[in-house]
């Protein structure tokens, strides 16, 4: 006998049509500057799928993108302003990482887009968990990136399914903005990974905003400001695990490098770190 596919709810039904029909009563607009966005057909029953941004917000998101494509694994800048080539093209080691007194304890980074222009717009607005659409297509879109960088996480089964987390906000911050969205971000890029998330990460203190500060205020600002949350009276076992850490944006990476020593001192093998945009400031 051939298996049927099951008959479809009331729900599935209604469901499909007001997706197909909303575009045409409520016309899209752009989360960033309400100008009209197109939308393209997708999908097994041809529904109408919304752009998030209009054709020149998209424009200029994506401007940066093919930058940091190939980004240094250990610091984040772009190959061609990072790192130089042999005269037979053999890769050498990246100066803006030769030239640090301390390397970063995470094993590896991949940043999305620079932080400037119309990211910058992006990035703000996804710290506010009303705007969960950007949000979440900026987590699919470093998802993206994320795979071809690291193939790994295009192979099933895993070993070692790492586990993605987000760097925490404090809670009056969150209280302000009505959440948290860098963990609706991490949320987002877990699902579109197929990985587990979990909230691994507390505040212990307040903290200033990075961008206020100098680099050495940076580093002081977050030292030993993070914890790991505890589940009940147990804290999450992490021994053996890669975590995959997920932030908006990072400049020095003073924030994730505190927060890669908590977590490599409760066990996990190694942390790679996902962020959005990379402030790249000359003087780093």
């Amino acid at each position: 006998m051939l298996f049927q596919k099951p008959a479809r709810t009331i729900a599935e039904t209604i469901s499909d049509a007001w997706n197909s029909l909303a575009p045409l009563v409520f016309p899209p607009a752009c989360c960033l500057c309400s100008e009209p966005t197109p939308m393209r057909i997708t999908g097994e029953n041809e529904s109408a799928l919304i752009t998030v941004f209009c054709r020149a917000c998209e424009t200029s998101l994506v401007q940066t993108g093919p930058l940091l494509e190939n980004a240094c694994m250990n610091c984040g800048w772009p190959r061609g302003l990072c790192r130089g080539f042999a005269s037979g093209g053999e890769l050498l080691p990246c100066p803006r990482c030769a030239a640090r007194k301390n390397s970063h304890p995470f094993s590896r980074i991949t940043p999305l887009y620079r932080y400037q222009d119309t990211v910058t717009a992006a990035v703000v607005a996804a710290k506010y968990p009303r705007n969960s659409a950007i949000t979440r297509e900026l987590a699919r879109r470093l998802a993206v990136r994320c795979k071809t960088r690291w193939p790994e996480l295009t192979v099933l089964p895993r070993s070692s399914t790492p586990i993605v987390t987000s760097v925490p906000s404090p809670v009056m911050r969150q209280a302000r903005r009505g959440g948290s969205g860098t963990r609706l971000l991490g949320q987002h890029f877990a699902a579109e990974t197929g990985l587990p998330y979990r909230a691994l990460m507390r505040t212990t203190r307040s903290i200033a905003k990075q961008a206020w500060l100098d680099d050495d205020s940076r580093r002081e600002n977050v030292s030993g400001a993070f914890a790991l949350r505890r589940i009940g009276f147990r804290r999450p076992v992490l021994m053996g695990r890669e975590i995959i850490l997920v932030d908006d944006v990072m400049t020095t990476g003073a924030t994730a490098d505190e927060i890669t020593r908590v977590l490599l001192d409760a066990g996990a093998v190694r942390v790679s770190v996902a962020v959005v945009a990379l402030a790249m400031r000359e003087d780093l």
